[in-house]
């Protein structure tokens, strides 16, 4: 974050969103907290969706979003940092999957947990494994469930290669599937990197400078993905192309495709 220092707004959008804390944990018990069964994961998404909406008004966030926003199926996107689980939640009621390590996050991980975010711990294959059924139940149930398969964020400067076996879930719940590219602007240039949560930072310097700043665009363009060959590998593949392709026409840049393990 380079923007000059602006104390009083940092202390002013802590004491803005004090207050709004308060109302964001009083509309999760009266819209989830005692509201069981077979709805409970559509009002969760549907809480951390009217959370997010209003703690990007605190940050002074635009977003937008570029083609059909989905309303199910697999959502496949990039992943910059946890700005990408905000301004994502904002635009469409989603469960979000997520490393395992996030529920522990000051604040952000309460509030993953609260939203039903399912935890992958990747490198265990019978959790993964775990997971995938998970996911499976909830593409089945009509979520909108998004998955960041680069498996951490970057710094935007391309699509990193993908970790391919969660993407059976979406196989085997035959439902759609949805590309997702986000990006970050503000005064007409592009500050992805900027507000990128990658590399060696950490979490409460990054977000000191994410409340410092006066105020940034977002947007993320939704394709529908045709994912070809019933194959998690095969899906994976097009999708990482899709998404690179996407990258190129947001950037300019040129990056070679790539498929993890």
């Amino acid at each position: 974050m380079k923007a000059r220092w602006h104390p009083l707004r940092v202390v002013g959008r802590l004491l803005w969103f004090a207050g709004e804390l308060l109302l964001i944990i009083a509309d999760f018990l009266r819209t989830c907290a005692f509201r069981p069964g077979r709805d409970a994961r559509r009002n969760r998404a549907a809480w951390l969706q009217r959370s997010t909406q209003r703690t990007l008004r605190i940050l002074n966030v635009k977003y937008a979003a570029e083609g059909p926003v989905p309303d199910s199926g697999l959502l496949v996107c990039n992943h910059l940092g946890y700005t990408d689980v905000l301004v994502l939640s904002a635009l469409t009621p989603a469960v979000f999957v997520s490393r395992w390590d996030v529920k522990y996050w000051p604040l952000f991980g309460w509030f993953a947990v609260l939203a039903g975010t399912i935890f992958v711990k990747r490198e265990r294959r019978v959790h993964v494994r775990k997971v995938g059924e998970k996911m499976r139940r909830a593409l089945e149930d009509g979520a909108t469930v998004v998955l960041f398969p680069e498996g951490t964020s970057s710094d935007g400067a391309t699509i990193l290669p993908f970790r391919t076996p969660l993407f059976a879930s979406a196989i085997e719940a035959s439902c759609p599937v949805w590309a997702g590219l986000i990006r970050y602007r503000a005064g007409g240039r592009d500050v992805t990197r900027d507000v990128a949560y990658h590399g060696d930072t950490t979490f409460v310097p990054h977000l000191w400078g994410l409340l410092n700043l006066p105020g940034f665009e977002a947007s993320v363009r939704f394709q529908p993905a045709w994912p070809g060959p019933a194959d998690r590998k095969a899906m994976a593949r097009r999708l990482h192309a899709q998404l690179l392709a996407m990258h190129e026409a947001a950037t300019g840049a040129r990056a070679l495709p790539s498929v993890g393990p």
